[in-house]
């Protein structure tokens, strides 16, 4: 899992850099755009009168495909930028569940070289005290099938948090 997402958070990272040149070429061409209204306009001063519509409606579109063009960048960056950030901080959770995850192991790994006690009381009373109640992953369920808040790692991530805390 940790690798598809390190995969994840490359594969983000380069069509960020993919889009930054392109983002470069843009700026390169605006220039050119600038440019070519201009021209456009000073065609139009010296147009004949019957043309001057034409040149105008011509000169509206290109600065009208402009601005889409530079929004549409604009909401680009903002997407690949949001999808990085969820990536990066998708690993991150998922390095912090690893290291519990692997934190339990020891634990149990280091209890289960303890020996089992045996006298009958103890051992029920053990088995009680590490008991797990349904109830919170009955709650952990209904939380996640709720439709009113959304589920993302981290949500899900806190909430098993919260979980393990209360049956200890």
């Amino acid at each position: 899992m940790l690798i598809q997402t390190d995969s994840l958070t490359k594969r983000c990272l380069c069509n960020f850099a993919d889009f930054q040149r392109f983002e470069s070429e843009l700026v390169q061409q605006e220039q050119k755009v600038s440019d070519c209204i201009r021209l456009g306009e000073d065609i139009q001063k010296r147009a004949h009168s019957d043309a001057i519509p034409t040149l105008k409606h011509w000169l509206t579109i290109l600065e009208a495909r402009w601005v889409e063009v530079k929004n549409l960048s604009s909401q680009r960056r903002k997407r690949l930028r949001d999808s990085l950030d969820v990536s990066q901080s998708n690993a991150h959770l998922l390095d912090e569940l690893t290291k519990w995850l692997s934190d339990m192991e020891t634990t149990l790994k280091t209890g289960s070289q303890k020996p089992i006690p045996e006298n009958i009381p103890i051992v029920d009373q053990l088995l009680q005290d590490h008991a797990v109640s349904p109830a919170p992953l009955e709650h952990l369920f209904l939380y996640l099938l709720s439709d009113s808040i959304p589920v993302t790692a981290k949500n899900l991530f806190q909430h098993l948090l919260k979980i393990c805390s209360s049956t200890r």
